[in-house]
């Protein structure tokens, strides 16, 4: 940095201002332990980081599971996402956004509203849960999702083991093998077949984050249309004031003319 280099009155002005905002936040947050969600968001904004990766990293430190990577140890059975778009949801195009999950997903679901947040919640055929909430702000609609399918993970593991395990123990049945090797090469033979079945879990998983990618595009298609078609009736009702603004000077000319 050039400590020679001179300032304008203009540029003195912002600068003083842009110091006086810091040291007032700064002061705030001094007496205080932490920051809320919003503080964190304003900050990002300030620092330049994208709304959208300070919320995932927000949910990553709440939730330590929050990842839409596969682990083939665990056998992930869970995505999620938060992101930002264009547009907001209101009580106006809620409805047609109930519609257009509902089509992507195939199935119905429970609708409320929590404070500003429009929630939408589905148990899904394959024992688990959706949950969507979509929170207005400024023009904008922040979106986390939620899909969790525990209970098909916890029924192909149970049956990923138990069939191999069974096989393998009764090939062993009337042989000569130690009841200690059968059970210990069964128990094997049932590990692998778990292992096995995380092919499956991880074309399960990429099916359901493809979904995912439709459900917000979905989502951000509608809202960006009712946006459009907000703004579009905004414009033609000025239009029309305009016209209306202009016509009235001619309609008194007109009259003082046949005065």
């Amino acid at each position: 940095m050039n400590s020679n280099k001179t300032y304008s009155k203009k540029e003195i002005s912002k600068i003083l201002n842009r110091a006086s905002e810091i040291q007032i936040k700064r002061e705030i947050h001094r007496d205080r332990d932490g920051l809320s969600k919003e503080e964190l968001l304003e900050l990002a904004d300030e620092a330049g980081i994208d709304a959208d990766v300070m919320l995932e990293a927000i949910y990553t430190m709440d939730d330590p599971n929050f990842k839409n990577t596969f682990s083939w140890w665990a056998g992930t059975s869970k995505v999620q996402i938060v992101k930002t778009v264009e547009g907001e949801v209101n009580d106006e195009n809620w409805d047609d956004l109930i519609k257009q999950m509902r089509k992507v997903t195939g199935g119905i679901g429970a609708d409320s509203k929590s404070g500003k947040s429009y929630e939408w919640e589905q148990q899904t055929k394959d024992i688990g849960y959706r949950h969507i909430s979509l929170t207005p702000k400024e023009g904008k609609t922040s979106i986390q999702y939620v899909l969790n399918w525990p209970g098909i993970k916890f029924i192909t593991n149970f049956f990923g083991f138990l069939i191999p395990f069974m096989i393998t123990a009764i090939s062993f049945d009337g042989s000569d093998t130690s009841m200690f090797i059968a059970a210990l090469t069964s128990t094997i033979a049932g590990v692998t077949g778990v292992f096995g079945v995380r092919i499956f879990q991880k074309l399960y998983f990429e099916k359901q984050k493809k979904q995912l990618s439709n459900i917000i595009d979905a989502i951000s298609s509608r809202l960006h249309i009712s946006s459009f078609a907000k703004t579009s009736s905004s414009i033609e009702i000025e239009d029309q004031d305009l016209y209306q603004t202009e016509e009235h000077p001619s309609s008194s000319q007109s009259k003082e003319r046949n005065a």
